[in-house]
């Protein structure tokens, strides 16, 4: 077993949510109801929450497979097979699949929190710190527009309508984003840009000029991994979920049915 363990005093200080910019009580409340009532094999579970006087616990299951930045470092940092990165992505857009039913978006959907469990043979996702309930219609092929307030998440995987400062984003959409990242990832070891913000050249270089497959295959060369291997329709689907224009971004349901995913 794994606990997590959250210090209330740093909680209740005004500078607590600056500090720890994640909201602990909230992933505690979402994971424990999902882990009650609607359990799904690819989304982290809670065993136990409980606290005492200083601190806040959050018993659950341990992973001995690790995060996937410890698979992707096992390969040097050269990127995994196809196959292997197409089960990852299959399991984690289930899990994420799961989240948007119930109309919570993850937000910080990355390699380091996916994680595996041998038992099982499955990839589960972790870390809720930042997920939240969206209060608008959600589900697939509808917007769930809120107020573009705050950017969270890691550097890499954060969508350009948030660094664009849109009044108002669909978060769902957001985290379609961060699985083109982690795709990308997935096949060269190496993020596809610094940032999705528009001084980014990479960004530019694939989202603009549609000149993906050259920033993929230099990924490669830098990983030095060979691209012989035929990416055209991992590619297709990265440059599908790399959509700079979240409305015609591709929906959870349609990565699912790719032909890359059904090879």
């Amino acid at each position: 077993m794994v606990i997590k363990i959250y210090d209330k005093a740093k909680l209740a200080a005004p500078s607590g949510a600056a500090k720890y910019y994640e909201n602990p009580l909230n992933e505690m409340m979402m994971l424990t109801l999902l882990s009650q009532y609607d359990p799904n094999r690819h989304i982290i579970s809670v065993i136990e929450v409980f606290s005492d006087e200083l601190y806040y616990y959050m018993v659950m299951p341990y992973c001995q497979g690790g995060d996937v930045m410890d698979l992707l470092e096992c390969h040097h940092m050269r990127g995994i097979s196809p196959e292997e990165a197409r089960k990852v992505l299959k399991h984690v857009v289930l899990g994420v699949n799961h989240l948007h039913e119930k109309g919570i978006a993850h937000r910080d959907v990355s390699v380091e929190n996916v994680v595996y469990t041998p038992a099982d043979d499955a990839y589960m996702v972790i870390d809720l710190g930042l997920s939240i309930h969206v209060p608008s219609i959600h589900g697939e092929g509808q917007n769930a527009h809120m107020a573009n307030t705050s950017v969270c998440g890691k550097k890499n995987y954060i969508a350009p309508e948030v660094w664009a400062q849109h009044p108002t984003i669909d978060p769902f959409r957001g985290d379609v984003w961060a699985l083109g990242v982690m795709l990308f990832m997935l096949l060269t070891g190496c993020a596809p840009m610094h940032s999705s913000k528009s001084t980014d050249a990479h960004f530019d270089w694939m989202c603009r000029h549609g000149r993906l497959a050259d920033v993929f295959e230099a990924s490669c060369r830098h990983a030095q991994r060979s691209a012989a291997t035929d990416y055209s329709l991992a590619l297709d689907l990265i440059q599908c979920m790399l959509t700079a224009d979240p409305a015609c971004r591709i929906g959870l349901k349609e990565i699912l049915a790719h032909p890359w995913m059904c090879v």
